[in-house]
């Protein structure tokens, strides 16, 4: 999923464009800069040596989102399509930060290697 929506900030940044309130600046880097990050997350939870960290990083990074979701409920029209779609995505944003923060947890730490 992460790596889809990392791709996705990439292809259509300008639909991303309405998460932002007109007070934060440069928000197409910001959009860049979180696919990126969604991007690596992604790959990072598909190696074990990582999927600890990918994992707790994930969960710091939903969480980051959450007030951007929040707002999408509250303006006249919401980005994702509807206030119906809005409402729908707000509950899918704590579940996928439960989800990364259940990982971090239940991935053992790894040891560093003796290279």
């Amino acid at each position: 999923m992460l790596l889809l929506a990392g791709a996705g900030h990439f292809l259509s940044p300008a639909f991303l464009l309405g998460f932002f309130p007109d007070w934060v600046p440069y928000p197409t880097f910001w959009i860049y800069l979180s696919g990126m990050a969604e991007l690596i997350l992604g790959i990072g939870l598909l190696w074990p040596r990582w999927r600890r960290a990918a994992a707790g990083l994930s969960s710091l990074m939903f969480l980051v989102y959450l007030p951007l979701h929040i707002r999408d409920l509250v303006i006249e029209t919401p980005v994702v399509g509807s206030e119906m779609a809005a409402w729908v995505r707000l509950p899918i944003q704590f579940v996928l930060i439960a989800w990364a923060w259940y990982v971090f947890h239940r991935t053992a730490p790894t040891a560093p290697s003796a290279e």
